[in-house]
């Protein structure tokens, strides 16, 4: 049987097109009402704090299936 992986991830799915479409029109803002401005940081900040996100959700959940990554105690 295989898993409809659409359909158990939607609503993360739907998260991550509306953040997205979300930033795409704080750039096109930024950039007209400064064109010479470093606007990219904007997509930098997004990709730095989804790298944290998933870093952490994996953590929280995951982590427990990999027990060589675990930190001994």
């Amino acid at each position: 049987m295989t898993r409809n992986y659409f359909e158990e991830y939607r609503s993360l799915i739907i998260i991550f097109i509306v953040g997205l479409v979300v930033l795409i029109i704080l750039y096109i803002l930024a950039r007209l009402k400064n064109p010479e401005a470093r606007n990219s940081v904007i997509f930098d900040t997004w990709f730095i704090i989804q790298d944290f996100a998933v870093d952490l959700a994996f953590v929280l959940l995951k982590v427990n299936n990999t027990p060589h990554l675990k930190i001994p105690t």
